[in-house]
């Protein structure tokens, strides 16, 4: 990942391809399980690269 695409993140669908999840399941895990979602437009949500590994994490944490 080059630097300018870790600050400006992954959108929702590179999220679920690179995690093998539907989109309710982004968006449920946003409200229910802390990751954090970024608008950064009108139509444009991300998730930066920062907030997926502290989420990434929490959940490596709460597993073991």
């Amino acid at each position: 990942m080059s630097p300018a695409t870790a600050r400006q993140g992954s959108t929702v669908k590179e999220f679920m391809d690179r995690h093998g999840v539907s989109r309710p399941t982004v968006y449920r895990w946003s409200r229910e399980c802390g990751l954090k979602l970024t608008k950064i437009g009108p139509n444009c949500t991300r998730i930066l690269h920062e907030d997926e590994e502290r989420w990434l994490a929490s959940r490596r944490s709460i597993t073991q």
